[in-house]
């Protein structure tokens, strides 16, 4: 079997959180709109300063894909359900920097690369990376097409949310106190965020079922229905003279039927009378 061509980059604790430190430190520049500031240009930027501050080669979609996932999970599933199993399939991380293999079939290795060449420094734990998520969760926010943007009500907490992540992290780097401060670490609840259209923030937040409001129907007045009462009567009024003249014009009709045959045989006698005479 052939070698892999590329790397095979494994995400572990110590890369998840360089990962946010990076978008933590260029959150700003999600201020403009996505017309004038794209966001691929942002996701390079965070590449280029993964690289820079803490040596890990990582480009712009690997850090956009890693990141929306640490995100999503803090955003979907609580604290207490993340912290039992690994945020990440990744292999045991060592203090030195080592090079480990997989055996993929009989006589073929492919190397698998572990960026952890930083020795001296500590292993951040997961609540370094629980609370630089919640950091996040306060920060930013998922807009419309899964673009990540700043979250405007976010201004007034981050100094406290900066002060207990530095807080956090000169604990754990003490040996003695990284293990109490894993168990007795205070959870901090994120404020929700603004309201805004999207699948994603539409599964977080569901929009809430819109209430029936009662149609009002006008109540019948006393003054309205004495005048409909009054129409009514001045209709029947009228319909009863009406009924009346056709009354009045039926008879007259009759009488004039009555009076037409009287006056024909009356002058059919004349006639014969005045031709009787003329024969004598």
């Amino acid at each position: 079997m052939r070698e892999s061509r590329h790397q095979k980059f494994v995400w572990t604790i110590r890369h998840d959180c360089a990962l946010v430190d990076s978008v933590l430190a260029l959150g700003d520049m999600l201020a403009d709109p996505i017309r004038s500031y794209p966001r691929t240009k942002f996701w390079a930027s965070v590449s280029d300063e993964l690289h820079a501050a803490h040596n890990l080669a990582r480009n712009s979609r690997q850090c956009r894909d890693r990141f929306n996932l640490l995100f999503s999970r803090a955003l979907l599933v609580p604290v207490e359900l993340r912290r039992s199993p690994p945020l990440s399939s990744s292999i045991p991380l060592s203090s030195t920097s080592q090079t480990t293999t997989t055996t993929t079939g009989p006589m073929s290795r492919v190397p698998v690369y572990d960026e952890s060449s930083e020795a001296d420094s500590p292993i951040p734990s997961e609540v370094v990376l629980e609370s630089r998520l919640q950091m996040c969760v306060r920060r930013f926010r998922f807009g419309n097409g899964r673009s990540l943007e700043l979250n405007n009500n976010s201004n007034n907490s981050s100094n406290s949310s900066i002060n207990t992540a530095n807080a956090i992290d000169r604990i754990s780097t003490v040996p003695g106190l990284a293990t109490t401060a894993t168990s007795n670490a205070p959870l901090l609840d994120s404020p929700p965020p603004p309201p805004r259209t999207g699948a994603l923030h539409e599964l977080i937040h569901p929009p809430d079922s819109p209430t029936q409001t009662p149609v009002t129907r006008p109540e019948a007045r006393f003054a309205d229905l004495a005048l409909i009462h009054s129409q009514l009567h001045h209709v029947h009024a009228v319909l009863g003279t009406l009924t009346t003249d056709v009354a009045q014009l039926k008879a007259q009709v009759a009488q004039l039927q009555q009076c037409l045959p009287s006056r024909d045989s009356g002058g059919s006698v004349e006639n014969k009378s005045r031709g009787g005479a003329k024969q004598e």
